[in-house]
């Protein structure tokens, strides 16, 4: 029976992106709210925001070996493509915030 070899795997996770995400939103929000943003709205867009963290998506995910011979994965942490349509409507205007509710990966913005 062949000797068994046991290698130590460190898994780290690296959500840097999702911090400088929602950094966005809170700026975004917070000036929304400065201009009156209806408690609604800011309810929905709250909701939705637990959408989008629920969905987190797993980006590159890189391996290396330390200099301990310990190998590490990486995994970079991501909102997908919701959060991208939340910060534009936000900035643009007033959030359809019926269709938030009903449709999560669709987000639109009252012109």
């Amino acid at each position: 029976m062949p000797d068994t070899i046991t290698k130590e795997v460190r898994l780290a996770f690296d959500g840097s992106a999702i911090e400088k995400k929602m950094a966005q939103v809170v700026e975004a929000l917070q000036v929304k709210v400065n201009s009156g943003l209806p408690e609604s709205v800011l309810r929905g867009v709250l909701a939705y925001l637990k959408v989008l963290l629920i969905n987190i998506v797993l980006c590159d995910g890189g391996t290396t070996v330390r200099a301990d011979g310990t190998n590490q994965i990486l995994v970079r942490l991501d909102l997908g493509d919701g959060f991208e349509r939340l910060i534009t409507a936000l900035r643009a205007g007033e959030v359809d915030i019926h269709r938030v509710i009903s449709d999560p990966n669709r987000i639109t913005s009252q012109v």
